[in-house]
């Protein structure tokens, strides 16, 4: 891993929009003329939203396009920048060719016999959640895009080709997904709840030694527990992309996958924007890897990212003697996480986007 100062071309590269607390990743990989392009959300904020805008103006002026597009799950901040562009009629959908998304009407099509549209998701202001009420369907935009046939994506699936690349699924599994489709209104409520109440708990001020001792409570957001996490590999390298998924879920199906033993990643996007109830030692104990990527900015409400989540990544590192390099798509998301005498003693490497740069830039 040489990080985004590497001046030669590297296999893959990611980016990490800004997106407040929430996802907006592009992976690209593949021999320069002819890049493969997978965007993984689409964040919230109008910043994301010209950040996406330009991103996708600059591949298509390469004649390239958005190979996938990921949307994990229904939340937000993981879905409103890709809102916000498909109601734009200046938007061009045909640079989208395939699409992952576990809309309610696929669900609908899985577990009933009726199809049920996403009528009332409505695009709403800057900092307010998804409404319930009358609005714009995602489904239909999605429809609109004339893609090939969408299906339901969990972990039952085989493993995806993509121009060389090897994509595994993680989660969902097909009892998450049931979990949704059968509350979905109040699943998207009580994440709300759920996550309003997580932020209030929040310790920063711990040391890196008292917050692993603290007892592992799991995150049980329906929402958060339907998305899509996933390996993706290209020519030996391996990135673990985990969404908001729950460690559970994960681990259950990485030991089913790999057995007991640790599996090297490049690369592992933390859960959850960091929370301290999408990291546990169990995952954990599955993964060997030396770089963590958070997407999330400072001060949010939810008090993302967690320093106790930090730790334990930090700890089970130390303990196999490996360094811990955090990447931060927000440069000041980081400040105050970490004493010096932690950062030295645990061997942290804190690492942020230039300052000339919108957008962090990670080559592997």
């Amino acid at each position: 891993m040489q990080g985004y100062d590497c001046n030669e071309r590297e296999m893959i590269t990611v980016k990490a929009l800004p997106a407040y607390d929430g996802d907006c990743l592009i992976i690209q990989y593949g021999e320069e003329d002819q890049r493969t392009n997978l965007f993984v959300d689409g964040g919230q904020g109008q910043q994301v939203v010209r950040q996406l805008k330009e991103e996708i103006a600059t591949i298509s002026q390469k004649g390239e396009c958005i190979d996938l597009l990921i949307l994990t799950h229904i939340d937000a901040d993981h879905i409103r920048g890709f809102l916000s562009l498909f109601s734009q009629s200046s938007f061009d959908k045909s640079c989208i060719k395939r699409v992952f998304f576990n809309s309610r009407k696929l669900l609908s099509q899985k577990f009933d016999t009726k199809v049920v549209y996403d009528d009332q998701l409505e695009i709403v202001q800057e900092k307010s959640e998804i409404s319930f009420k009358q609005g714009e369907s995602f489904d239909r935009y999605l429809e609109d895009l004339m893609i090939e046939k969408m299906t339901v994506i969990d972990n039952s699936c085989q493993p995806k080709l993509l121009n060389g690349a090897k994509m595994t699924i993680l989660t969902p599994d097909e009892a998450s997904l049931r979990k949704l489709y059968t509350d979905w209104e109040k699943a998207i409520q009580k994440e709300t709840r759920d996550q309003l109440i997580s932020g209030r708990n929040v310790n920063h001020q711990g040391s890196v030694e008292e917050l692993i001792k603290k007892a592992f409570q799991e995150d049980r957001a329906v929402a958060n527990g339907s998305s899509i996490s996933f390996i993706l590999e290209y020519e030996g390298k391996r990135l673990l992309m985990l969404a908001d998924a729950h460690p559970s879920t994960v681990t259950a199906k990485l030991k089913e996958l790999y057995g007991e033993k640790e599996l090297h990643f490049d690369l592992v996007k933390v859960a959850h924007h960091g929370s301290k109830a999408n990291t546990s030692d169990d995952l954990l104990k599955q993964i060997e890897c030396e770089n963590y990527l958070i997407s999330s900015n400072k001060g949010n409400r939810h008090g993302f990212p967690h320093k106790e989540a930090l730790s334990r990544i930090i700890y089970h590192n130390y303990t196999k003697k490996r360094p811990t390099n955090f990447y931060f798509n927000y440069s000041d998301a980081s400040e105050g996480l970490f004493t010096n005498e932690e950062i030295k003693k645990y061997g942290i490497q804190l690492i942020k986007k230039k300052m000339n740069e919108r957008v962090l830039t990670i080559d592997i």
